[in-house]
Parts: structure tokens; sequence; C-alpha cells
């Protein structure tokens, strides 16, 4: 069994809904750490803010990205296992947390699988960018919500590596509850 995972920061994003392709009909939205869909602020990169996993460590950080249309973005949160997995080998991981602890604000969407192979952040979620919510039990997110589960996705998903370059992280997703309107 891993060991617990570490908090490594938050993200601003528009979340979006299901795309017409995905063979799912329980997803709803994409709550993905993947940017392919539910997208960060035009240029965040730019403002050079994010920690070294291109998270960032505070949530004020994450919301100053978002100044003209803030209503437009949730903020996600983010805790990575000290693993990553390629060729269905598991090799440890040093992460440097954020510091301080996730708020009470923030509610579990569920688990996600990433990619990251050619850039120095976070690429694709075989999940919502490459249908493997078709092959994976998965929640309204597009995420796994059982913990078990996902271990054993995790390992299937890197063994396999036929959706995307890998090594893939295993990932909690976290959203900042909504305000009602």
């Amino acid at each position: 069994m891993l060991p617990s995972a570490v908090f490594v920061g938050y993200f601003p994003k528009i979340t979006v809904t299901k795309p017409a392709w995905l063979e799912n009909q329980t997803v709803l939205e994409i709550g993905s750490v993947s940017e392919c869909f539910s997208a960060g602020p035009t240029d965040w990169i730019l403002a050079w803010q994010h920690n070294k996993l291109g998270f960032f460590d505070t949530e004020a950080q994450a919301s100053a990205l978002t100044p003209e249309y803030p209503e437009r973005y949730d903020i996600y949160a983010y805790k990575l296992y000290p693993y990553n997995c390629l060729d269905g080998q598991r090799q440890a991981i040093d992460i440097s947390p954020v510091a301080g602890i996730l708020p009470q604000a923030y509610a579990f969407l569920g688990y996600d699988v990433v990619s990251k192979s050619s850039t120095d952040f976070f690429e694709c979620s075989p999940l919502s960018c490459n249908n493997a919510a078709s092959e994976y039990a998965v929640n309204e997110y597009c995420l796994i919500e059982d913990r078990e589960t996902v271990f054993a996705a995790w390992q299937a998903i890197c063994h396999d590596n036929s959706y995307e370059p890998g090594p893939y992280y295993l990932f909690e997703v976290y959203r900042k509850a909504r305000l009602s309107p």
C-alpha cells in the first residue's frame, strides 16, 4: 500500500462539461488534473508564481490569476502520492509539500491518474483525455472515487502504456465549494 498523498498546491480552472465523444454517461464535467479540457488562465505560467510542480502554494496566488472573471474559475487543490509508475514499475519520488493544510472549504472529488513525459508539468489524464472513462468506473467529475480501484487502474494504465507516454502519477483532486447563486 502507498503512503499518504502530499498536499502540492492549488490551481484555478474553468470547469467544462463532458465532451460529447466521451463514452461514459455518468460523467457530467471534467475535474481532472489535466488542462486538456478544464483549462487554467491563459498565460498563467508567465506570472511565474507557480511551484516546481506547476501549482500554486496558496489559494490567494491561484485566485490572483483570475482578476477579470473570477466567477468563471473554480479553485482546485491537489494531493500527490510520492510515486510514479512506468512500464508497470513503481518508483518513489521526492515531493516538496506545500506549507499548511488543505482548508475545509475544499471537497474531495476523486482520484486521477496523470501523465508527465515531455514537459515540466503534468499533462494528460487517460480517464478524460483518452476515454479511459469507458473502461474504468468514474464519477460525475471523470475521476475514480475509490482508493483501491484507482491504485489498480494506475498500475494497469502504467503497465499498458497505451494512452499517453508515461510515467503516470496518482492524485487526489479537491475543489473549493461553489457558492450558491
